[in-house]
């Protein structure tokens, strides 16, 4: 089975604004989608990269950082599986894009957030049809031996584009600059019988903002349990 890579960094543009009269400070960034984030095709375990990301000044301490991720990601795949005499043949794709956004190189709560999978699994049972037989030397003509079956086949495409938002947040930042980075991990799998199968799995463009806010529930700021 064919497996193949395609990474390539995405153009972004960077924005960002000071507090200024009361305003939160904000920063951000946005994937032109001019070249392709990361693509994971047939089988490949895993890739990731860095799609998006930005630098932001905290001013002040027991600041909390709101950051929110929104993500294009595509999954395709597509399962036929083909047999005779009553064989059963299996195929399976799938693709999966998860993100994780880092603070300074550490995690970001909640954590990986799923953005797009899906699993796919296609199975079927084949009789086939009989095309020609010829009479045996016995003078009995023998289906499984004598004669010519015709494979049976089925075949199932699936392509799903999907967008989608996640807020992350990262409590009780301390003062001065930050780097805020988010990473897309890409999965795609397949495998089959007699038939075939491929899975594909893409982050396409996405956009990145992060804005510094003061929790409301506490004097400490934001608890994450």
């Amino acid at each position: 089975m064919k497996r193949t890579v395609i990474a390539a960094v995405a153009t972004a543009t960077l924005f960002s604004a000071n507090a200024f009269a009361g305003a939160a400070t904000f920063s951000g960034a946005i994937n032109s989608g001019a070249d392709l984030s990361i693509i994971a095709t047939d089988g490949l375990a895993a890739d990731s990269a860095t799609v998006l990301s930005t630098t932001l000044k905290v001013p002040g301490s027991k600041k909390d950082l709101l950051i929110g991720v929104s993500i294009e990601s595509g999954v395709f795949t597509e399962t036929q599986v083909k047999g005779k005499n009553g064989g059963t043949d299996l195929a399976t794709a799938s693709g999966s894009v998860d993100i994780t956004v880092y603070l300074d190189g550490e995690e970001v709560a909640p954590g990986t957030v799923t953005f797009n999978h899906r699993e796919q699994e296609l199975e079927a049972t084949f009789g086939g049809v009989i095309d020609q037989c010829t009479v045996g030397d016995d003078g009995i003509i023998d289906v499984d031996v004598d004669c010519i079956v015709t494979d049976e086949m089925i075949r199932l495409l699936l392509d799903t584009t999907s967008a989608n938002h996640f807020n992350f947040i990262a409590p009780n930042v301390g003062p001065g600059e930050h780097l805020i980075e988010v990473v897309a991990d890409v999965t795609a799998a397949a495998s089959f019988g007699n038939g075939s199968a491929k899975g594909n799995a893409v982050v396409n463009i996405g956009s990145l903002t992060v804005e510094v806010v003061r929790s409301a529930n506490t004097a400490d700021g934001i608890t994450i349990e």
